[in-house]
């Protein structure tokens, strides 16, 4: 093999799969056997054959080694490595980091982090669950204290950390469900969404079978109650969990939780943490003052930082003149429960010195849907320019009011959401929250559709058109089919919670397009499990609006997606209730799709006269609505089933056909599908050598997409080829290379490849 470019970490990957493809030092490795002779967890080999994170310069040349690779081959990648710029590359040893960063400056807090490291050095070398809980008012620094802990002893932990904001006091009462929290973790642990069941009880097995053989920090911030932080807690030993709540949790001491609460700030704790912020020679030059803001800040750390900001923004200000404005402060909301601690008269404090354009950012930006938010969607929800919202979120940042939490996204503090959000409900007429709420709605459905065409350009048109976009509102740029499925992994969190949000208040419409716009994305990414969520959400949708076409639509997507879950019992009724809705709209693309869809379900159950059936009727309708891309997937199918049924020279003649299609329309989708149907019939015909050239090619592009499902469905046939060509070490090791991916996918098929397996080995 020669050495292609690698521009990406996806390029380079893709290289290192047709290495491993191509091995010629011995019989293809398993993920595990690499793991095993390099002396790394499987898991991170997953990462760096699966272009997620870039291998490390000294890891990649043992892997191009235990890969056969030649000195050149080796030169040519490890050279390509160098020049990689991936802003997702993982640094040396690549355990999982989701931790946030801490805080700079950290001080105080030596009883409790003396207390926290009682805890872990009592439970020894090889740990049981070791669960903390810290608690504390709101605004005592609990995340602070965690997190700043947890990177203190992450070295204890050599498989990394795991992270989740459990939004248990969300002011828009949007905590993170369990199920929720435990498909995120499940994802950053390497598994595909295909895997993931649908229920609770069965995401907590797997997430615990998943963590069972590491050692991690997992710190649960944020959480509302025992029962939302019980199926997040790991089974086996080996793992320390952090838990932060405003309660203290006494029902978790049955699960072995050690409390651990947080009181305010001493005042030498106070005066240490503004010395840090402002200088010891301030501090020292006003005792006075400094007195003064401590008590007017209640000991509370969170008063204090962002009382400390506003003194180091006004260096020329003397403290005592700061602690005055903070005392004038109307301090009557947010209480903590104790007379004393109220921050609202700090945050309000901060809220009175922004201009009066990033003020009403602020309360646009606490009233805004998502858990966080992007810069071209503060510009889109504000009805203002780009600079001028980056010049805006940088006062905002400024002043403490919001912070950045990921590059380019933003977020406020849950209690200066609510604050924000109680001004902005208080502040502006009704008619401008409205207007406020459209343009969000807005930017994100007109984004999101072109994102959609961009991903999948031979998608029918949506039927339902969107209306025209909120004055003052642009929707992001999005340049290519690559950024268009970043965008939505992004955007997803922020799209499921506007469905959810448009459908209650009666933005029926608004729901059913945005769920549209997501169905190629989750489908690209095996994410069926949420398809069925949002199409259920949109289902209802086009029912209250009487719109025919969205409840087709919606209902074929629920069919499609119980289909790929391996739910054929759910799956056809759906599709023939969708096939009679577009029957009854005399509307025969859509009712093509539907047999497509059935069609497939029928394939996959071993009743291929019935798939054909379906694919033949399929044509006949896309013909005579003159629907290209339609026709050339229909006679793929048919070419497909023709060659299970022995029918070769007509299924070469039908796909002669098709490929005709498909050079006119330059779907590259479509196109290696009907390459590897190609295949099939050549590897009948006994063709050997035919077949395996046209099942790599469908191989290396669905590898290079992402598709996991088809590049593992494919490797089992490349697998029947290698066999029948006489080398069953070849389709050994193909078929373990395909056997992984589907154990991966958590799909059907890996059992009965599994069976192929055992008999030889």
């Amino acid at each position: 093999m020669s050495a292609p470019p690698a521009g990406t970490s996806a390029e380079l990957a893709a290289a290192l799969a047709r290495l491993r493809l191509e091995r010629r030092a011995g019989a293809l490795l398993s993920y595990r056997e690499i793991a095993a002779r390099a002396g790394w967890s499987h898991g991170i080999v997953g990462e760096y054959l699966g272009g997620r994170v870039p291998p490390p310069p000294d890891r990649l040349d043992l892997l191009l080694r235990l890969l056969g690779a030649t000195p050149a081959e080796r030169q040519a990648l490890n050279a390509a490595r160098d020049r990689l710029e991936d802003p997702q590359a993982a640094p040396v040893g690549a355990a999982i980091r989701q931790l946030p960063a801490g805080v700079g400056g950290f001080t105080g807090r030596r009883p409790a982090l003396d207390e926290l490291d009682r805890l872990l050095g009592a439970a020894g070398p090889s740990p049981a669950v070791v669960i903390s809980a810290v608690s504390g008012m709101a605004g005592i620094g609990k995340t602070t204290l965690a997190v700043h802990w947890a990177h203190r002893i992450a070295d204890r932990f050599p498989d990394g950390s795991l992270y989740v904001n459990l939004r248990g006091y969300d002011p828009g009462g949007r905590e993170v469900a369990p199920a929720d929290a435990l498909r995120g973790f499940l994802e950053i642990l390497g598994v595909a969404a295909a895997r993931m069941p649908a229920d609770e009880p069965a995401l907590t097995a797997l997430y615990r079978s998943t963590l069972a053989d590491r050692r991690m920090v997992i710190v649960l911030d944020n959480a509302a109650s025992s029962g939302q932080v019980r199926p997040l807690l790991p089974g086996a030993p080996g793992c320390l969990v952090v838990v932060t709540s405003r309660d203290q949790f006494t029902d978790l001491a049955a699960e072995g939780a050690h409390p651990v609460r947080l009181g305010r700030f001493t005042a030498g704790e106070a005066e240490s943490l503004l010395s840090t912020r402002l200088g010891d020679q301030r501090v020292r030059a006003e005792p006075a003052a400094v007195a003064d803001l401590v008590a007017l800040c209640a000991g509370l750390p969170l008063a204090l930082v962002v009382a400390a900001a506003h003194a180091a923004v006004r260096p020329d200000t003397p403290l005592s003149v700061l602690a005055g404005e903070l005392r004038a402060a109307a301090l009557d909301f947010l209480r903590t429960g104790d007379d004393g601690t109220d921050v609202r008269g700090v945050f309000s404090w901060s809220y009175r010195r922004l201009s009066a354009g990033a003020a009403r950012l602020f309360r646009v930006l606490c009233g805004h849907p998502g858990p966080d938010i992007a810069l071209p969607a503060v510009a889109g929800a504000g009805g203002i320019p780009f600079e001028e919202a980056d010049d805006l979120l940088n006062e905002l940042t400024t002043a403490h009011l919001v912070e950045e939490r990921t590059p380019g996204r933003f977020a406020a503090h849950d209690l200066l959401r609510a604050y924000g959000k109680e001004l902005w409900e208080s502040t502006d007429p009704a008619a401008d929250r409205e207007a406020d709420t459209r343009r969000a709605f807005d930017h994100h459905l007109h984004t999101a559709h072109a994102a959609a065409l961009l991903i999948n350009p031979h998608r029918d048109a949506m039927q339902m058109p969107l209306a025209a976009i909120a004055p003052g509102c642009t929707p992001e740029a999005v340049p290519d089919r690559a950024a268009a499925l970043a965008w939505f992994a992004a955007e997803l969190p922020t799209l499921r919670a506007m469905i959810d949000l448009a459908a209650a208040t009666g933005g029926d419409a608004t729901a059913w397009q945005l769920a549209w716009t997501l169905t190629d994305f989750l489908n690209q990414r095996s994410n069926w499990t949420v398809e069925l969520q949002t199409q259920t959400v949109a289902l209802a949708a086009a029912e209250r609006l009487g719109h025919v076409v969205g409840r087709a639509r919606a209902t074929r997507y629920l069919g499609r997606a119980n289909a790929m879950l391996q739910r054929p019992d759910a799956a056809l009724p759906l599709l023939r209730r969708s096939l009679e809705l577009y029957e009854g709209l005399s509307a025969p693309v859509g009712a093509a799709r539907c047999h497509l869809n059935i069609a497939w379900v029928h394939d996959r159950q071993g009743a291929p006269e019935s798939a054909l059936h379906a694919y033949e009727v399929a044509l006949g309708l896309f013909r005579t609505a003159g629907h290209r891309i339609g026709i050339a997937y229909a006679l793929n199918g048919i070419g497909w089933l023709q060659s299970q049924l022995g029918r070769l020279a007509e299924a070469l003649a039908t796909c002669e056909e098709a490929l005709v299609v498909q050079r006119e329309l330059d779907d590259r989708f479509s196109e290696m599908c009907l390459v590897d149907t190609i295949g099939t019939i050549h590897h009948r015909l006994g063709d050997q050598a035919r077949a395996a050239e046209h099942f790599r090619r469908a191989v290396a592009y669905f590898a290079e997409t992402g598709n996991e499902f088809l590049e593992a469905d494919i490797l089992v046939r490349l697998g029947d080829t290698h066999e029948a060509a006489g080398d069953p070490a070849a389709a050994r090791a193909t078929w373990r290379l395909a056997l992984e991916l589907f154990d991966r996918l958590g799909h059907p098929a890996a059992d009965q490849l599994r069976g192929r397996l055992e008999p030889v080995g």
